[in-house]
């Protein structure tokens, strides 16, 4: 076993877990009769306890023990949600996330005081939510027969081992548990002599489902550890097995006890053990003259079952069939279902098979362009089949990279909650299109700026319910996040009910910052632009949520390191919108090839609407400057050639005009010569080169050159900033 991966496993499904955990129990709050919920936060709960007892780390294990139990409580109808119980869970399962990460941080896991206090007190805080209360750790559940080990007496077998018997609930896999891995922690505290595999209960192939366990395991352990110490191994599967443990040299009658309860027949058991050596042929006819008739074998199985409460299920019911599950296990299948469909893949594989992919896509290019070159027709069409089918391999290596956004914005949802009422304020958190899905890297790179926005509409937009019942709104504001996809970008806006941004405030502000001139006229989204800027903040005082005017500007700047852009709408009473656009990759993408002078520059193609063309002595008999009449529509645009100062003296140039579109915006781009599609592998600039106005990145062509990619939204920015100068000299 690959203890690293594992390690690297168990830490990946924790933290899925605990995520699954929090979003329940904010489904929970808003809903506390939402039993699918209650079941959601036991199982995450349960599963982290089982697999953390795999690899001994008893300090999570005891204390989700503890939530276990009062989340068992909480299933059986005992009591009812209230916030205090959400906010003491919700604080369990921060505590647990800090737990895990010792572990991921540590090759030996050890808890300090401090943490081992402050866990005592969240569980303190949990068991207060109901006066009364009291929680224990769980006796263990495995069926033991005896306290000590003994030498053989007059009525026990000659078997001088421990005799362990096991046999697993049918959803043991689907609860992230491992039958074979208490078996290998079994060697670890002894040896095995013999096992034996009962694989009675497997179906017909037909009707296997490869995720129910049928399996049980008759086990000859020898070993100096106590009952207890054997028993604790196998405490964290206790909910998905019976357990049966009998010491060395046990009596006749409990292996007798031991037939009664299993699911196979008195001949089937009686062949196992005389197999395992576990009885001799003496015992074995002992055993044979005290095993009950199958009417008294139901009346002690049923009488074990109330008494004892050491078994769910007669051995008649042992394997039940399906249609026969609880409504949770019924739950618990649908999760499987769902998960079955997905595998997990190491992100660091994923990236190499995109690089892989593009230089793939390279290579088809200097192929398709050689054969162009030898005229050879077959070589011709077999390159360009050729490009065809890499250029679906690309999508598909690209799709598999991409991700639903919904699942970053879960994260959200509990920040919303504890800032809310961290300020007092009563807010309705939204999400739409959280199904919108986005370039995986692109997502990771997001997610701080999201969380800024979130944050300032939360502490600027939104007021407290006093404040808006004063202004004739209702008490409880709405923050809304959606995403969809527009234009091969995706769009994500972060909207508010507030008050909307005091356009008198921000020029004042940036008018004392001197980033504006008291006698210069701003248009709206000037004046918005400036809360971008490094310092500024109109914020009455510094709070620990934001205040100091930092923050904006790296939003800004982070979101154009993706080549998006950020606008704002807002509105006096009405509210804010922020509104991002992003490329849906950041690796591959279909560009139109153009060229500016004797260099080639690549334009993405979705950003293109379409192409003019126009005479040079019409460009220079204009009169209107950086403008041209599109359709009754005026189009300002940019001259490529002017924008890089590229010298074409004693050169005839035929002057193109391509259209690009980025989000609501357009402009025009003045270009030498139009290329065609090129399928584009984006490479990064060098830093020395990352300050390269109107240019977002570089690609490789088929010829071994260079093509730099255009910044369309710096470009139409810049476009829009030449009318606007132009418009004021008129």
């Amino acid at each position: 076993m690959k203890l690293d991966a594992v390690k690297q496993t168990f830490i990946v499904e924790c933290s899925e877990l605990l995520g699954d955990m929090e979003s329940a129990l904010l489904v929970l709050e808003k809903n506390p009769k939402d039993n699918n919920s209650i079941n959601a936060v036991f199982r995450a709960a349960h599963t982290i306890k089982g697999s953390s007892g795999m690899f001994g780390y008893s300090g999570i294990v005891e204390f989700t023990h503890v939530m276990e139990n009062f989340l068992e409580k909480l299933r059986q109808g005992k009591f009812e949600v209230n916030s205090d119980m959400i906010a003491a869970l919700l604080g369990c399962g921060d505590h647990l996330s800090k737990l895990v990460s010792l572990f991921t941080n540590s090759d030996n896991y050890k808890i300090d005081d401090a943490t081992v206090m402050r866990g005592n007190q969240l569980l303190e805080s949990l068991t207060k939510t109901q006066p009364g209360m009291e929680l224990k750790m769980p006796d263990k559940k495995a069926v033991v027969t005896s306290n000590n080990t003994q030498s053989q007496e007059r009525n026990g077998v000659s078997n001088p081992y421990w005799h362990i018997s096991l046999r697993f609930k049918k959803d043991v896999l689907r609860h992230g548990l491992d039958p074979a891995s208490f078996i290998n922690y079994l060697a670890e505290k002894g040896e095995i002599v013999n096992v034996a595999t009962i694989a009675d209960a497997v179906p017909d192939l037909e009707k296997l489902d490869a995720e129910e366990c049928f399996l049980g395991f008759e086990i000859s352990f020898k070993s100096e550890s106590s009952l207890d110490e054997i028993a604790n191994i196998f405490e964290f599967i206790a909910d998905d097995a019976y357990i049966t443990i009998i010491e060395p040299c046990g009596e006749v009658e409990k292996y007798q006890e031991l037939i009664t309860h299993l699911p196979e027949s008195t001949e089937r058991m009686f062949e196992v053990f005389s197999e395992m050596n576990v009885v001799t042929k003496s015992e074995l006819g002992e055993l044979t003259q005290k095993k009950s008739s199958p009417e008294e074998s139901k009346v002690v199985v049923a009488e074990k079952i109330t008494k004892e409460g050491s078994m769910d299920d007669s051995h008649e019911e042992f394997f039940s069939k399906r249609e026969e599950q609880t409504p949770d296990e019924k739950a618990s299948r649908t999760v499987a279902d769902t998960a079955a469909k997905f595998i997990r893949i190491e992100a660091q594989k994923l990236d190499n098979l995109i690089n892989l992919v593009g230089e793939l896509v390279i290579n088809v290019a200097k192929v398709r362009q050689l054969s162009e070159i030898n005229g050879d027709k077959e070589i011709i069409e077999a390159s360009l089949t050729m490009g065809r089918l890499v250029e679906e391999v690309r999508d598909s290596a690209m799709n598999i990279r991409m991700v639903q956004i919904g699942e970053s914005f879960k994260k959200f949802e509990r920040v919303v909650r504890d800032l809310s009422r961290q300020m007092g304020k009563q807010i309705d958190f939204k999400v739409i299109g959280a199904e919108t899905e986005l370039d995986k890297t692109v997502v990771e790179k997001i997610n701080d700026p999201l969380m800024h926005l979130i944050r300032n509409s939360i502490d600027h937009g939104i007021g407290t319910p006093e404040e808006r019942q004063k202004r004739g709104k209702k008490p409880v504001g709405t923050l809304e996040v959606n995403a969809f996809h527009d234009t091969g970008n995706i769009v994500i806006e972060i909207s508010d009910d507030g008050e909307g941004l005091n356009k008198e405030k921000i020029l004042k502000k940036a008018i004392e910052a001197k980033l504006a001139r008291p006698s210069t006229s701003y248009t709206d989204d000037e004046i918005f632009s400036f809360i971008f800027e490094p310092g500024l903040s109109t914020a009455e005082k510094i709070t620990d949520v934001s205040g100091r005017g930092v923050g904006m500007d790296v939003v800004r700047r982070n979101i154009e390191a993706l080549r998006g852009t950020i606008d704002i709408k807002s509105e006096a009473g009405v509210g804010t919108t922020m509104r991002i656009s992003l490329p849906l990759t950041l690796a591959i993408i279909d560009g139109f090839l153009v060229e500016i002078g004797s260099v080639a520059y690549v334009i993405p193609l979705d950003m293109v609407l379409e192409c003019i063309n126009i005479s040079e002595e019409d460009e220079i008999s204009k009169e209107t400057g950086n403008f041209v009449n599109l359709r009754g529509e005026v189009l300002p645009y940019l001259r490529m050639r002017d924008f890089f100062n590229v010298d074409l003296t004693n050169k005839k140039i035929q002057d193109n005009i391509i259209v690009v579109r980025y989000g609501v915006h357009k402009a025009g781009l003045l270009v030498d010569r139009l290329i065609g599609e090129y399928q584009t592998v984006i490479k990064p600039l060098g830093k020395i080169f990352e300050n390269l106005h109107g240019i977002s990145g570089a690609t490789i062509l088929g010829d071994g050159n260079v093509a730099l990619i255009l910044d369309i939204p710096k470009l139409i920015k810049h476009a829009a900033e030449l009318e606007n100068v132009d418009m004021k000299k008129e």
